[in-house]
Parts: structure tokens; sequence; C-alpha cells
């Protein structure tokens, strides 16, 4: 019985799509969360008003835990008796006080006690700025969140009648990022419109105004099919993702198997996630802004599982230590080589691995060792035992990779473009005036 989960880290971006095959089911277990919030001098902070969410990115959803406040000494303390799932579920931590900065914060479920100091500042600084149409029309009523909408009050704000947004509960910071503009030099953040797909901008610093253009979606549909049954699979979580941006989305089929996306420009990878079928993920769909893609279907199938040991340099078996977390992933077509989603699973303490897979060629590695790595063809329904030994061997690039390589360098130069006309002062180098005699 093999069950996928995905792993999402914030940002959204970046580990979209990482699933695990299931071996740490949730459990309910005690975890105390405990700290003191303080101002920017360190002074105590009383009745801080502090909300806790549990982030499900395998389903995108968000429940919330309870609430507690700081204490006069400016202390605080919450229990969660939650069944949480480590490898799908984050905890989310969301502090608001009157006339000072909010404090957002987040973290894994991997210890009994966890302790956090949540610092605040009566002087917020701001991220400002515009949001228009392709023409540079004012677009009222985006919501703009700095925190993936976990809290949409907090980091949060709606533009007006003329386009304008001010966040203006953030911390200072006057470097987040390099000065070269790349977006993955930058923090995101996330704008939210009903007759626009779902978008992400960048900022560097607090405070910064950052002028944010949104284009028509592009509309992709299509049906997940079981090729068992030859018949479509209703109510299953269907995940897509980006290769140009690396931002992820999801969706689920509706009653009769169909699932539609509303997405942005881009090159996508698109899946679904089944107990026990393995799909074959529509590679690299170019979705441009107007376009309506109707034919976009994911089929499911039996699927292959690949089992093995992995060995050192010496020949020497290689078995996870009592703390360590060792896990073997693969690319192939379940999760296209031109994205960054892979699924995982984790290194038994006897050594052993078994990842389930989609017919076909596949590339089986260990996320943890350098050089366990391998290309491997299977067919669907074959079970194969497959060693990985320490390679020194530089693997070149395969196609997907160079085609991703290349889909992100146009993307990002459009976009830089763009930024080029939207924000102009981001590329103004300081100047710098000498001194006086």
């Amino acid at each position: 019985h093999f069950v996928s989960t995905v792993v999402t880290a914030v940002l959204v971006c970046s580990n979209f799509g990482s699933s695990y095959a299931g071996e740490n089911p949730a459990v309910a277990k005690k975890i105390i969360i405990k700290g003191r919030c303080e101002d920017g001098y360190q002074n105590k902070l009383a009745d801080v008003r502090i909300r806790f969410v549990l982030k499900n990115y395998t389903h995108d959803t968000n429940k919330s835990l309870g609430e507690t406040k700081s204490d006069h000494e400016g202390y605080f303390e919450f229990s969660i008796t939650d069944n949480i799932n480590p490898d799908e579920e984050m905890i989310w931590l969301g502090a608001t006080s009157d006339g000072y900065s909010s404090v957002v914060n987040n973290f894994n479920a991997d210890r009994e006690v966890i302790y956090r100091t949540l610092e605040f500042t009566n002087i917020p600084g701001f991220l400002y700025g515009k949001v228009v149409d392709t023409q540079g029309n004012p677009i009222p009523d985006v919501k703009v969140n700095l925190n993936h909408f976990i809290f949409e009050d907090i980091h949060s704000a709606t533009t007006d009648q003329n386009g304008d947004y001010k966040i203006v509960d953030k911390w200072w910071d006057i470097n987040l990022g390099s000065e070269e503009y790349t977006n993955h030099s930058y923090t995101s953040f996330q704008l939210r419109h009903a007759d626009y797909a779902n978008t992400i901008a960048y900022y560097r610093k607090i405070p910064e105004e950052v002028n944010v253009m949104l284009t028509p979606p592009a509309f992709i549909e299509g049906t997940v099919i079981d090729t068992l049954t030859s018949r479509p699979v209703p109510h299953l979580m269907v995940y897509a993702q980006g290769i140009g941006s690396g931002y992820g989305i999801s969706t689920r089929t509706d009653a009769y198997g169909k699932y539609q996306l509303k997405v942005n420009k881009d090159y996508y990878n698109i899946w679904a996630e089944h107990e026990t079928l393995m799909p074959l993920a529509v590679s690299t769909l170019k979705a441009y802004p107007g376009d309506k893609i109707n034919n976009a279907d994911i089929k499911l199938v039996r699927g292959a599982f690949v089992t093995g040991k992995l060995y050192d340099l010496n020949g020497q078996q290689i078995k996870p230590a009592k703390i360590e977390k060792i896990s073997i992933a693969h690319y192939g077509p379940a999760r296209p080589k031109t994205g960054a989603a892979v699924t995982a699973t984790t290194l038994q303490a006897d050594g052993t691995y078994r990842i389930q897979v989609s017919p076909g060629k596949n590339y089986i590695y260990c996320m943890h060792k350098q050089h366990l790595r391998t290309y491997v063809t299977v067919k669907d329904g074959q079970e194969l035992n497959l060693d990985l030994r320490v390679n020194d061997r530089e693997i070149i690039y395969d196609d997907d990779e160079k085609r991703a390589s290349k889909i992100r360098a146009e993307l990002q130069q459009a976009e830089k473009e763009l930024q080029q006309k939207l924000n102009p002062h981001r590329f103004q180098k300081p100047t710098t005036k000498p001194l006086a005699d």
C-alpha cells in the first residue's frame, strides 16, 4: 500500500511536489510551543495575540489550532495535541500587537518542545506599490499577502480603486536579497484576484515599492484516468509546477474526474496523487496568456517498484544513524526532470529502500549523499532490485535538464525586462558623493 504525500517549502516554492512514501503517517503527540515577546530593545511585550495554524501542503488546507496571549512578563506557552504528519504538514505562528509590527513564523513538528523569541517594533516598515493590467489600468480588490495567505489579516493589504496597496505591519529589513535582480534572489509574496491566476511577486527589502502587472490567465483542463479500469478518477488532487517560476498550484478533480487550472505564463509539469497508482505526468506544457488547453489528460498506471541498498566507495553498506534521515528520490515519467518536483522514500534502519515509479526511464538518486545516482528503465508492474553505489563519474545534463535551463533563461529574461519597466528604481545603482573637505 503506497501513499504519496507532498511537502512544500515555504515558498512556495521551491520544494513543491516533493513526495514521500508515507513512512511517517500522522501521529498524535503533545507539542509545546513557548517563548517570549519582546520589542526591539529586548523589553517584555505583554498581551500579544498569538495564533497557531496547521498547514497541510498535500491538500492545501489550513486548520486553526487555537491561540493564546503573552502574559505580563511577555511569556507565552501553547500545547498542541492534534495528529500531525511531519512529511506533509507544518505549524505556522502569527502574532499581533496594536501599534507594533506583526510576526509570522513556521516550523516543523519534529520536537516535543519548541522555543521562539518573537521580536516586534513600534516603527514598522512598509511594502507598497500599484497593481495594473497589461494596458496599465489599475486593478482594485487585489489581495496582497506576504505569508501565503496562512493569515489573511497579517502582512496583508487590498488594492484600492487606484490599484494601490500598502502593507504596514512588516519588520524593517534593508537587505533581503542581492543587488542584481533575479526572482530567486528576492523574497516572494502573493497576489489574488478572482479574474486572474494567483500570482507571485518579489521584494528585496522593507520598506520597498513593488509595482505588479497581472496578465490574462491561461486555462488548462484535463481528465485523470485510471488505465486499469479505463474510468475517470473523481476527487483526486492534481498538482502543477511552473518550470520557469518554480511556483506550484493544486486543485482537485470533480465528480467526473475532470480538473481545471488557472495559470500564468510558464511551462508546466502536471501530475495527480493516488494512494496506489502512479501518474504519467503532463510534461513541459506551454501556457501563455489567454490560452485554453483542454486535452491535458493524466493517466494513472500500476507503476513499478525499485528496491535496493546503498554502498560507499569501499563497498560498505550505508545505513542511517539513529537521528539521521536519508532520502532516496526519483525523477521520471511521474515527475519530469524538467521540474523540481520529485518523489522520495526514506532509507530504512536496515539500509534498504523501496520507491514506486512510473514505467519508463527513471533517475534514482540519494538526496543526502553525493555520487549515489543512476538511470534505470522499468516496465509497468515490475519490481526491480537496484543497489546504488558511489560513482564519481559525472552524469551529463540530459535533454530534459537542457530544455528546462533554456525555458528558465527565456522566462527570466522576459521577467527582468518587465521589471525594468514596472520598477525601474530597482535597477538604479546607488550614487555616492565624495566626502567634503
